[in-house]
C-alpha cells in the first residue's frame, strides 16, 4: 500500500472506518474494512460488491470509485474526496427552501435514474449518504447495501437499511425494488421540504408502524408548498408500489419545476438567503374562450326554440322513471316536493347490502403490526386488507402468522348480514445491544449479527443473548422481550 497514506479518521460505521487520506498524490477518502471483519467472507464479500458496483457506476451525482487496494488482511476502497457538507447535518439546522429541495432532489433523482437503469438498487438512500459538494453538486455515497438486479448476498428474511426510509414492501415482504429506492427518495424529499421525517416514531416499532399504515398530511396542509409539488411527493411515498413513479419520471418532473442553479446551492450553504419559488407552470385561459361559448348559444338558441314548439312539455308535470337496476343514494331527496316522482320511482338498495341477505356475513381484521390471513386453514392474505371480507355464516377459525412472533388464532360466529371486527396484536419487541469494544451476537444460540447494529426484532418471551469476542471473555444474560417494545442492553467486554 505504497501509494495509499492514511491521514485522519473521520468516521466510523458497522463494517468499515472512513478516514481522509491520500492516494497517488491526489486527496482522497479512504474506506477501510474493520480488522475483525476481515475474516469473515460474508462482510468480504459485501465490500469486494460494492467496489465491484462503484466502479461500474459513472455518474457527475454519484461518488466517484478510483482503486480497491488489498494487501494481507486490509482492505481498502479509494474514493474521490469531496469538500462539502452531509445532507443530515443540512437538513438538522431547519427546512429548505422549496427551490433548494427541488434542485437537491433534481440532482438526486438524475443519479438514481442512471443507477437503476445500470440495474443497481441502492436499499439505503436517505439524508446520511447524501453529500452536497461546495460547488453545489449532489454526491449519492455509500453503496455498501446496494445490489444489483439478480444478485443478492442478503440472507432470506433480513431486512436492510435504515427503518425511518424503508418502503412498506420491504418491510413487510422483503421485497426490494427500484420502486423501494423511490419510496425512500420521496422519504428524504418530505424530510427537506418540512424539517422533519414523516414516519419517525419514539421507538422502531411506532416508526415501522407509521410506514404500514400512517399516511402523512399532504405539505401544503401545513406549508406553503405549491399544491403541484405537494401531490408529487405524496405520490413518491405511496403505500402501493406500482402507484409511485419511476426515477426517470420523478427526474423529469423534478427537472421542470426546478428554478435555481448551482449558484444559489453554494449561497444556500453559506447561509444566504435564496428564493422560495418554483417554476410551476399554470395553465392560461385564452381569452377567446367567452366569445366563443357566446358564439355557440347563438346558433343553439334558434334550434332550442324550434324543438320546444314541436314537443310542448310542462317541466313539473314529467314523471321520473328510474330502472329497477339503478342505485340513487348520493342525492338528498325532498319528500314533501317529490311525491309524484316517488310512485314512479324505484329505489334499490346498493348491490352489497343485497348480498348481505343470502347467509352471508362480514369481517373486518386488523393485524400489529402486520401479518398472514388464514381462514379455516386457507391463506387468504397479507394484511393490511382494505374493506371486508365475506364469509358464509357459522364458525370460522382465524389465524395470522408472522415470521418473528408465530402464529395466533381466534374463533369467531358470523351471524348473516352481521360484520365483525377482528383485531390481532402480533407485535414483536426490539432488542438494542451495545458493545465495548464490539462483538458477535447470539440469541438462544443463533448469530444474528454483529455489533454495531440497528435494533432488531425478536419474539416475545426470555431469550438468552450472548456476546462473542474472541479477545475477551464471553458475555451472557437473559432478557424477557414484551410487545411492542424496546429492550436496551449494554456489554462492556473484558
Amino acid at each position: 500500500m505504497e501509494d495509499v497514506k492514511i491521514i485522519k479518521k473521520i468516521a466510523t460505521g458497522g463494517m468499515s472506518t472512513i478516514y481522509l487520506g491520500e492516494w497517488k498524490g491526489q486527496r482522497v477518502v479512504l474506506k477501510k474494512l474493520h480488522p475483525h471483519l476481515s475474516s469473515d467472507t460474508k462482510f468480504v464479500e459485501r465490500f469486494k460488491r460494492e467496489a465491484t458496483i462503484l466502479k461500474d457506476l459513472h455518474h457527475k451525482n454519484i461518488i466517484n470509485f478510483l482503486d480497491l487496494v488489498v494487501k494481507d488482511e486490509d482492505l481498502l476502497m479509494v474514493l474521490d474526496y469531496v469538500e462539502g457538507v452531509n445532507l443530515e447535518e443540512l437538513i438538522n439546522r431547519g427546512r429548505f427552501p422549496v427551490s433548494v429541495c427541488v434542485n437537491i432532489g433534481t440532482q438526486i433523482a438524475g443519479g438514481m435514474a442512471y443507477a437503476h437503469s445500470r440495474g443497481v438498487i441502492h436499499r439505503d438512500l436517505k439524508p446520511g449518504n447524501i453529500i452536497i459538494s461546495k460547488d453545489g453538486i449532489v454526491k449519492i455515497t455509500d453503496f455498501g447495501l446496494a445490489f444489483r438486479e439478480r444478485l443478492r448476498f442478503t440472507d432470506p428474511g433480513v431486512y436492510i437499511g435504515t427503518p425511518g426510509y424503508m418502503a412498506p414492501e420491504v418491510i413487510s415482504k422483503g421485497k426490494y425494488s427500484t420502486k423501494s429506492d423511490v419510496f425512500s427518495f420521496g422519504v428524504l424529499m418530505y424530510e427537506m421540504l418540512s424539517g422533519r421525517n414523516p414516519f419517525e416514531g419514539k421507538t422502531p416499532f411506532e416508526t415501522i408502524n407509521n410506514i404500514l399504515y400512517t399516511n402523512p398530511p399532504p405539505l401544503h396542509k401545513q406549508l406553503s408548498i405549491p399544491l403541484e409539488l405537494s401531490q408529487f411527493v405524496q405520490s413518491v411515498i405511496s403505500k402501493k408500489p406500482e402507484k409511485r413513479p419511476d426515477f426517470n419520471d420523478v427526474f423529469r418532473f423534478l427537472k421542470q419545476v426546478n428554478s435555481i442553479g448551482k449558484k444559489e446551492i453554494i449561497s444556500f450553504l453559506e447561509g444566504k438567503p435564496v428564493k422560495e419559488e418554483i417554476s410551476i407552470r399554470k395553465k392560461k385561459t385564452k381569452k377567446y374562450y367567452p366569445v366563443l361559448v357566446i358564439i355557440i348559444l347563438l346558433i343553439l338558441w334558434p334550434v332550442y326554440k324550434v324543438l320546444k314548439k314541436e314537443n310542448p312539455q310542462k317541466g313539473s308535470e314529467i314523471p321520473v322513471a328510474v330502472k329497477q337496476d339503478t342505485v340513487v343514494n348520493e342525492v338528498p331527496v325532498n319528500l314533501e316536493s317529490t311525491t309524484r316522482v316517488e310512485r314512479e320511482t324505484t329505489i334499490t338498495e346498493p348491490p352489497e347490502k343485497e348480498v348481505k341477505q343470502s347467509g352471508y356475513g362480514y369481517m373486518k381484521i386488523t393485524v400489529k403490526p402486520w401479518g398472514k390471513v388464514y381462514i379455516d386453514g386457507k391463506y387468504i392474505d397479507q394484511t393490511p386488507i382494505h374493506g371486508e371480507i365475506k364469509l358464509q355464516s357459522g364458525r370460522h377459525t382465524i389465524r395470522v402468522e408472522h415470521p418473528i412472533t408465530g402464529s395466533e388464532e381466534k374463533t369467531i360466529d358470523i351471524q348473516k348480514g352481521d360484520t365483525i371486527l377482528v383485531n390481532f396484536n402480533m407485535l414483536p419487541g426490539y432488542l438494542k445491544v451495545k458493545v465495548k469494544p464490539w462483538g458477535y451476537v447470539y440469541v438462544d444460540g443463533e448469530k444474528v449479527g454483529i455489533t454495531p447494529m440497528a435494533p432488531f426484532m425478536l419474539k416475545p418471551g426470555k431469550h438468552r443473548i450472548t456476546i462473542i469476542n474472541p479477545e475477551f471473555n464471553e458475555w451472557s444474560r437473559v432478557v424477557n422481550i414484551t410487545k411492542g417494545d424496546t429492550i436496551f442492553l449494554e456489554a462492556e467486554l473484558k
